[in-house]
């Protein structure tokens, strides 16, 4: 009954699949009304996708059922800031997201750099990239000279800090990550950040 809980929440992209730890603590009785709770959630769902709502309408509506959901609620808050961001990870990009604020968003980068987690630091980026700083993220990255993961995560960034990497990168002075950075063909720091790295290149 676990398992088949565990695809029905699947099945409908709810970014919860880290609910196995809870439902093993559950007895028979109460995986029972759980299934009928999720398959009421899965019901309403559907009828939100079926209506004749605006999609943004639909998105917002289902965005707030399932944030406002008893058992949602429960399993997340009892998950750690590491579980979270590789939940978040693991799905790589979700429609509905976890509503944090930066602190949680801090402590989660916090988690993913104790275990050098950069696929899930970037993946985190990816997601949050209108939301909140990323300012320890690019840190990181540069700290640990990753060229690739720090221009990935530029990429996905609508607008990305160009100024306040670049004085990163110069304070650096690790001349052969620079080169790495300013010649991806994907990144385009503005005219006067390009020339200012090109120079300390030359220095």
């Amino acid at each position: 009954m676990k398992k088949k809980i565990l695809e029905c929440i699947q099945k409908e992209g709810m970014d919860i699949h880290t609910i196995a730890k809870h439902l093993n603590l559950l007895e028979t009785n109460q995986l029972i009304l759980l299934t009928k709770e999720i398959n009421k959630m899965i019901e309403k769902i559907n009828d939100i996708i079926s209506s004749t709502l605006l999609e943004i309408e639909r998105d917002s509506k289902i965005e707030k059922l399932l944030f406002e959901w008893d058992y949602y609620i429960k399993v997340a808050t009892s998950m750690t800031p590491f579980e979270v961001a590789t939940m978040i990870g693991d799905l790589f990009y979700l429609q509905y997201k976890p509503h944090i604020d930066q602190e949680y968003f801090d402590d989660m980068v916090a988690a993913l750099k104790e275990k050098d987690e950069r696929e899930y630091l970037w993946r985190l980026g990816l997601n949050y990239n209108r939301m909140f700083d990323m300012d320890k993220i690019e840190t990181y990255f540069i700290d640990k000279k990753d060229s690739y993961y720090l221009t990935e995560l530029i990429s996905v960034l609508d607008e990305p800090n160009y100024y306040r990497i670049a004085c990163k990168l110069i304070n650096k002075k690790d001349k052969e990550l620079i080169k790495e950075v300013i010649r991806t063909s994907y990144i385009e720091f503005p005219e006067y950040l390009h020339t200012k790295l090109e120079k300390f290149i030359k220095d």
